[in-house]
């Protein structure tokens, strides 16, 4: 895993250095991954039509395309998400309290998926909340006053977090999901969000090597592409 890292990490980096046969390549690089991350999508789309992962689309995913729903990716879902997802894999305070804050809404999402969150009341729902501000203000100060050693965590940590990242990102697709058998749905949760782990791997990488800009351009790309993919096919 880390060989195949370091040897993809170099040819993305290379890919914008030396002229136009390299940028064709990068071209063919995001062509190959937006192919996997397709057909890992349509194997886990056939799949939850016949329960074999313990899961099937959610309503909102099945009621189908529409132009709202491919600005919204594009425009909205990418920035946001790169911004909480990839924005932290280098430290800023604000960047690591978003990647905090990515970190929360994937356990939001799980439990969306299974139901339990749209049980709470309103009391419940305001103190979720006012839990979720209270944490990333008090992670947000203690990154600023540098009242924890982040920086030297970094430094020491940096693939495990790139690798965390690509994992709270995929995972925080729980709600294009309704978990129909729960446990074998964590079990086989890998190959569920699989689309989701390659998108991160990939949109990491241009993120470290190009900035965050890039990666949101990237992402809202790939936002743009498959689910026209989607349709055609």
């Amino acid at each position: 895993m880390q060989k195949n890292f370091d040897i993809l990490n170099a040819f993305i980096c290379n890919s914008f250095k030396n002229g136009s046969k390299n940028v064709i390549s990068f071209v063919k690089l995001n062509a190959v991954f937006l192919s996997l991350t397709f057909i890992a999508h349509k194997i886990i789309s056939v799949s939850s039509q016949t329960n074999i992962l313990g899961v099937t689309y959610s309503p909102n995913i099945i009621s189908g395309f529409s132009l709202s729903v491919l600005l919204l990716g594009i425009f909205v879902h990418a920035p946001v998400e790169e911004l909480l997802f990839r924005w932290g894999l280098k430290f800023t305070p604000l960047s690591f309290t978003l990647l905090i804050l990515g970190f929360l809404t994937t356990i939001q999402n799980f439990f969306l998926s299974t139901n339990s969150i749209a049980k709470l009341d309103s009391k419940s729902t305001i103190f979720l909340f006012l839990t979720y501000v209270s944490i990333i203000l008090i992670i947000w100060w203690c990154a600023i006053k540098k009242k924890l050693n982040i920086i030297t965590f970094y430094e020491q940590n940096k693939k495990n977090i790139f690798y965390l990242s690509i994992v709270i990102f995929g995972y925080s697709h729980f709600t294009k999901f309704v978990m129909i058998e729960p446990v074998k749905a964590i079990l086989l949760s890998p190959i569920i969000f699989l689309p989701y782990l390659i998108m991160g791997y990939f949109f990491g990488l241009i993120r470290l090597k190009f900035g965050i800009l890039w990666s949101i351009v990237t992402h809202g790309l790939s936002n743009l592409i498959l689910p026209l993919l989607d349709l055609i096919i």
